[in-house]
């Protein structure tokens, strides 16, 4: 299984890379229940690399729509 022994990326809470043209930088939105707040410089990187690890283990596309409907039909756990 990918990524046995390392932390669940996706576990680690929702954020957003938001990259824009021109002079600004890009940054990264993070949101909890008591608001939300934006990184830059440095911290991007970390998340840029966790975002690239959950696409490296994340199933194909066909993979996961079948996983799901079998977990919905009651055919998989």
């Amino acid at each position: 299984m990918a990524g046995r022994g390392r932390p669940r990326t996706g576990l680690a809470g929702p954020f957003d890379i938001v990259s824009f043209s021109g002079p600004w930088p890009t940054v990264v939105n993070l949101e909890n229940l008591r608001g939300g707040f934006f990184m830059e410089g440095d911290d991007v990187a970390t998340f840029e690399a966790a975002f690239e690890r959950t696409v490296a283990t994340a199933l194909p596309v066909d993979v996961s729509r079948e996983t799901i409907k079998k977990i919905m039909e009651g055919t998989q756990q």
